[in-house]
Order: structure tokens, then C-alpha cells, then sequence
């Protein structure tokens, strides 16, 4: 798989994620016909070829990783049998911020440096 080709996995990957996250109706129709299912997003495979949907990540990884889907499919390249990761639920890291990292954020705007004198960023 050249760089384009990968490319071109990652966006109908992502894109498969989000029908996936975002709708119950899709995630049925992937367990029932996931080669048509992905079809509508960009992967196709040949007829001859078997699809297998999993909802977890390998057990071998702690994390969701891109590369490990990358390299799933293009074993399914190889061999016939391709195996497309999508988990249940969107795999996301949560944190918070600090209060001085809260102190210079302002409506989505970070504040660096004030120009006036004085106003409610400078004081």
C-alpha cells in the first residue's frame, strides 16, 4: 500500500467510523452486509473476498491505533480475509485543563497579550 493508497483507506476509514458512531441503522447494516456497507464510504473488495467487522480493539493493543487498522487491511489485501476495526464507541482520551491554561482562554480565544490598558483580559 503506497502513501496515496493509505490515504485514501484513512478518509473512507474515518469516514466509516462516523456513519458508524453516529447511527444505529449503519452499524446493522455493517454486521449484515459489511462489504456493501463500507462500498458506501470508499473500500471496496473484490466479490471473492470476506469482510469481518470488530467492534474491539486487538487484544494485543491497549489503545485504538490507526496503524494497526492500516495494517489489517492490507493483510485483507493479501489474503482475501479483510478485518475493519470499528469500535462501539468512539475512542477518545478525556482531560482537563489547569487553571492558568482556563485563565487564558476566553469565549474559544487564547489571550497572549493585551493591548489596551486596562481591561478585563489584563487584570
Amino acid at each position: 500500500m503506497d502513501d496515496e493508497q493509505r490515504s485514501l483507506f484513512v478518509t473512507a476509514y474515518t469516514s466509516i467510523l462516523i456513519a458508524a458512531w453516529s447511527s444505529e441503522l449503519y452499524v446493522r447494516r455493517l454486521q449484515d452486509d459489511p462489504a456493501d456497507a463500507i462500498a458506501e464510504h470508499g473500500l471496496e473488495v473484490p466479490a471473492d473476498c470476506t469482510v469481518v467487522v470488530v467492534d474491539q480493539i486487538p487484544p494485543t493493543h491497549e489503545v485504538p491505533n490507526l496503524d494497526v487498522a492500516v495494517e489489517s487491511w492490507r493483510e485483507g489485501q493479501a489474503t482475501g480475509h479483510y478485518v475493519l476495526y470499528v469500535p462501539s464507541t468512539p475512542q477518545i482520551k478525556t482531560g482537563s485543563l489547569s487553571d492558568d491554561d482556563l485563565a487564558t482562554v476566553i469565549a474559544g480565544y487564547q489571550v497572549s497579550q493585551c493591548c489596551c490598558t486596562p481591561c478585563c483580559c489584563c487584570q
